[in-house]
């Protein structure tokens, strides 16, 4: 056969199918065996002076217009949680589609929208008749029975056309087929498991077009990975509270006393027998305390797939305070080694003396602070995921009863910590010449962290109960700055000076000091959470930060001393430039557990 066709016959071919194609939609809609199964609450509304019926559904958007057919008072029912039956009418553009009820009931259930053809009323039927208030009877249902083999209904006679190709050839390269299923539809999502039962045949779980998930999985779960991503929430907003350790930064000893009797040469000294530690030799600055961590962020597009998140997490200070005083009854000593080649060749355990009987008199104060914050801004993209129901108080779950996704984050972020440390001892010597002394020492430490970040976060939901886990790590640099700073104010009568250093900051360690390290921060979660609401969940967790490259205040500090640059104007210094700075890494890390709100809208 030729398969170059005259442009005559062709134009007659296409008349053809179409009509074939109107009729064949003709015959489905006007089908008396099938019909539209759907659930919701009837309101009544009025439009340019029409006054017509709605079918409002858990949202309280209006699904379907509804009109009666026969005696129906659509009135009764005013406002009542319905079950409609009747078949489904097109509409314009923009316009909702039409069901022409057949019968109305009253119901305490949710149903989802489903097509059936020829499901009878039995007892087991999950679409019998429903007594309500005003009709104790059992109505007898409209729709007959229909064998699922039933042939499809007649088409009436097509008219006759002449000069046409041969139709049988050119209906088998066409490959058009016979029936239509409308399960296969491509513009429906998949169908899982049938939600009614045998008495019936479903050809359709949902006649809604799926705009979106959000239309479809209120009563039944979407297949993996297709359509909208979770559930229906645009911004999210997370609150906890925290009770967090961190650890501290180790000190060398800064304090001592010695037993009475001890002599002044050996007051304090590091090493004796007589001699205690009243303070350092010891982590500080690293205890539990509370905090704050909140997290908030939007989706960019109906989906739920791409997003933007902020979070910041922040620890409560953790201070010291520390005073010993002694008026000259009681040993307080600074201790240090000495290095002054005055004293010989080898290094002399020494100290500064505070308070000695009959010699001096006077206090120490030791002041420090941490603080550690954490900002982040980042991205999360859906990777996969798999919707269950979600919960919404007063609706049971008809589909998969758990879901999950799994979203990669990658960003910026932001971590600092602090460390600071002040050491002063005031002196008054009681013996002649008197004198005072008010010797400082101040070290700071301070580290900043800016980097990239990337992470897995996995969510799962059941019912009421989600689970949260996520892991990340951000690479880039960590700036450590340092600070020394000494000083010590002489008097006598009449006499004041200051002079530049005090007793472990002196002009050989003093300034500041600054270097960059590359650093790669490791933090993981996990939150269990227990929905209040739809929109409002309780959460608990613990959470774990690792900062491997930081410097602490506690590796700033040396004990080492060359005697001869303590602030004398009687001697001048010589030897080994002591006390000296090296910077040292040691690393920082930080966890606990938290007590949250989340909620979403």
């Amino acid at each position: 056969m030729d398969r170059y066709y005259r442009p005559t016959n062709v134009c007659q071919l296409s008349i053809w199918l179409l009509l074939m194609l109107g009729l064949q939609a003709h015959a489905t809609e006007t089908d008396p065996s099938l019909r539209l199964v759907v659930g919701g609450k009837l309101q009544r509304v009025s439009e340019n002076g029409r006054v017509q019926y709605q079918l409002v559904d858990q949202q309280d958007e209006a699904a379907y217009e509804v009109s009666a057919r026969g005696p129906l008072e659509l009135a009764n029912f005013l406002g009542d949680q319905v079950e409609v039956i009747g078949t489904l009418h097109a509409r314009g553009p923009g316009q909702l589609r039409e069901i022409r009820a057949a019968r109305v009931t009253r119901t305490d259930r949710v149903v989802p929208a489903h097509f059936v053809r020829g499901s009878a009323d039995s007892p087991d039927s999950h679409f019998r008749q429903v007594s309500d208030q005003q009709d104790a009877g059992r109505r007898t249902s409209p729709l007959q029975s229909v064998p699922l083999d039933a042939p499809p209904p007649a088409f009436p006679d097509l008219p006759a056309f002449t000069d046409l190709p041969d139709l049988p050839e050119l209906s088998e390269a066409f490959n058009a087929p016979e029936t239509s299923d409308l399960s296969e539809s491509s513009n429906l999502p998949p169908l899982t498991d049938p939600l009614i039962n045998e008495s019936g045949s479903v050809l359709l779980q949902s006649p809604r077009e799926p705009r979106s998930w959000p239309d479809y999985d209120v009563y039944q779960s979407p297949p993996t990975n297709s359509g909208a991503c979770g559930p229906r929430h645009w911004i999210w907003s997370k609150s906890e509270l925290l009770y967090w350790t961190r650890t501290g930064t180790r000190i060398p000893a800064l304090l001592t006393t010695s037993d009475p009797g001890t002599s002044q040469q050996d007051a304090g000294v590091l090493g004796l027998p007589t001699t205690t530690v009243l303070f350092g030799d010891d982590r500080v600055l690293g205890s539990t305390r509370g905090g704050f961590r909140w997290v908030t962020g939007a989706w960019f597009e109906p989906t739920r797939r791409i997003g933007l998140q902020f979070e910041t997490i922040g620890l409560s200070d953790v201070d010291l305070h520390l005073r010993g005083e002694s008026n000259g009854v009681d040993i307080l000593a600074r201790p240090f080694t000495n290095v002054d080649p005055a004293l010989g060749p080898s290094p002399v355990p020494d100290s500064e003396l505070v308070s000695f009987p009959n010699v001096t008199a006077g206090s120490l104060t030791i002041d420090g602070r941490n603080r550690f914050r954490s900002y982040g801004l980042v991205l999360r993209g859906n990777i996969r995921f798999d919707n269950g129901c979600f919960y919404e108080p007063g609706r049971p779950c008809v589909g998969k009863p758990s879901g999950y996704r799994l979203d990669l984050l990658g960003g910026y972020r932001y971590l600092s910590l602090k460390d600071d440390l002040t050491i002063r001892s005031l002196t008054a010597v009681s013996v002649t010449p008197q004198a005072g002394f008010d010797v400082l020492d101040e070290f700071h430490a301070n580290n900043n962290f800016q980097g990239g970040e990337i992470g897995l976060l996995y969510q799962y939901y059941r019912h009421r109960w989600a689970v949260d886990g996520d892991l990340r790590l951000a690479l880039g640099r960590t700036e450590q700055t340092v600070t020394i700073a000494g000083s010590t104010d002489f008097s006598m009568v009449g006499v004041e000076n200051a002079f530049d250093g005090g007793l472990l900051a002196l002009p050989t360690n003093a300034g500041t000091y600054s270097r960059k390290e590359t650093d790669l921060i490791t933090e993981f979660g996990l939150t269990v959470g227990y929905l209040l609401t739809s929109n409002l969940k309780i959460t608990g967790g613990y959470r774990f930060v690792y900062w491997p490259r930081v410097m602490r205040v506690g590796d700033a500090i040396d004990l080492t001393v060359n005697g001869s640059y303590i602030p004398d104007p009687m001697v001048t210094p010589a030897g080994p430039l002591e006390p000296s700075f090296a910077f040292k890494n040691t690393s920082f890390w930080t966890q606990g557990v938290s007590l949250g709100l989340d909620y979403r809208w």
